[in-house]
């Protein structure tokens, strides 16, 4: 199915572009099992994304986000260094954090930190809240970089009826923190946190996070965006 959708929307695209291909706002590059680590491991290690980096730097990102949490078994001190010399030379980047609401213990006082929202406006109530986090970025990456959840699990499950929606805020003990999608994209317009603005009911009726002057993201009263099969493309949209 998946396959199917692809190509329908690769269809859709070559049939509705224009004859020149304009730069790519945003790229996704995906590690698959045909990349060779630098070091025998399973894994990927630091000196693995410091080349991976590397190599992204050479297309001068505007911003870079990574989703998966960058944690390591192993100590090497070399490697370490080599990892955070690379960050230092790339924009400030968004690195995942995985969390969840459960009852354990509230970690907000002494746990991870993320960076919070200031400027909150209208009823926060319905904002999904997480109480700890599972895995969360080394040190070492974050010279150069802030933590954003990318998901938060035990939160109760999207329906899978359309819209999809998919959490821009949450809480994290008395703060509003950015998810890892919103921080990426007021990183992408070189915007800090204080320039992010949210609004929810009763504060705007429809509810809306505003990112400078330039972006305002519709949201519901929780705080979430909502995410339209095929962007909202039905097949009547099509070239004849």
């Amino acid at each position: 199915i998946v396959a199917a959708l692809n190509h329908w929307w690769l269809d859709f695209c070559i049939a509705n572009s224009s004859d020149q291909i304009s730069n790519a706002a945003v790229s996704f590059v995906q590690i698959d099992d045909s990349y060779e680590p630098a070091l025998p491991s399973d894994n990927l290690t630091r000196l693995d994304y410091a080349v991976i980096l590397a190599n992204i730097e050479k297309f001068n990102p505007q911003s870079v986000s990574i989703v998966p949490p960058l944690r390591w078994d192993e100590s090497n001190q070399i490697n370490q260094k080599a990892l955070e010399t690379q960050c230092l030379k790339m924009p400030p980047l968004t690195l995942g954090a995985i969390t969840e609401n459960s009852p354990a213990p509230d970690e907000a006082t002494n746990g991870p930190q993320y960076e919070a929202l200031a400027q909150i406006e209208g009823d926060t109530s319905k904002v999904p809240p997480f109480t700890r986090t599972i895995s969360y970025p080394e040190k070492d990456s974050l010279v150069n970089g802030k933590a954003a959840f990318t998901q938060i699990e035990l939160d109760s499950p999207d329906t899978g009826s359309a819209p999809i929606t998919l959490p821009l805020i949450a809480k994290h003990g008395g703060d509003i923190v950015p998810s890892f999608i919103l921080q990426s994209i007021a990183s992408y317009e070189k915007r800090g946190l204080g320039d992010v603005i949210v609004q929810l009911p009763p504060a705007s009726p429809q509810g809306r996070i505003l990112v400078g002057d330039t972006l305002t993201i519709p949201v519901d009263p929780a705080g979430r965006m909502m995410v339209y099969e095929h962007a909202g493309v039905t097949p009547p949209l099509y070239k004849t």
